[in-house]
């Protein structure tokens, strides 16, 4: 992952507005870990099939601007380019100014990542177990994960062991009292993941 190339293309307004529009087409699955004793809405973690992305930098748009529907409440979004020539000079080049691009190596992303989801599934698991009707739980009103909105009762895998890691980057950084808040983006030989806390 070669962070001047996707720094580059992402600080173009008009490369990131194309690649806005073109997010419906792409595969895109979110992730959500979320304890309601903790503070917050959880984690999300976008996965971003490399089937359906042209570039590391077309993933981390689409990534971004899922999450900021997401923050927004934003159910019909105008994929059309001019709003989404909007959304990137209004939003998007905005909220990347704080990005890094610091690169992580694979031991750090997964220790880090792992850090912070395995005390949310280790404190949901037994709601999760005990949930006898998964599909009719509203997104987020229960402790546990969710797979797009729908809550799961199985476990949501981050890390398979026959991916091979290609390479990471935390893009943002931020030490809040005693613990760490981070963005990280990596890539994997077959997707590419973006993890929000």
């Amino acid at each position: 992952m070669v962070s001047e190339e996707l720094k580059q293309q992402i600080n173009d307004p008009d490369i990131a507005a194309s690649y806005f529009s073109g997010a419906k087409e792409k595969l895109t699955r979110r992730i959500t870990y979320f304890d309601n004793n903790l503070y917050g809405s959880g984690i999300n973690v976008y996965f971003m099939s490399k089937k359906t992305f042209d570039s590391a930098a077309d993933a981390l748009c689409v990534g971004w601007l899922m999450q900021f529907l997401w923050e927004e409440g934003e159910e019909e979004f105008d994929y059309s380019l001019k709003a989404c020539k909007a959304v990137a000079e209004e939003f998007f080049a905005q909220d990347i100014q704080r990005y890094r691009y610091m690169p992580v190596n694979e031991y750090e992303c997964k220790s880090y990542i792992s850090s912070k989801i395995e005390p949310i599934v280790k404190a949901t698991t037994k709601i999760q177990m005990d949930e006898k009707n998964p599909d009719k739980v509203e997104f987020l009103s229960k402790s546990g994960i969710y797979v797009d909105k729908a809550y799961t009762t199985k476990n949501a895998y981050l890390f398979k062991k026959d991916e091979a890691y290609k390479g990471g980057l935390v893009l943002f950084q931020e030490k809040q009292g005693s613990s760490k808040y981070r963005e990280i983006f990596f890539e994997t030989d077959s997707k590419y993941v973006l993890f929000l806390e």
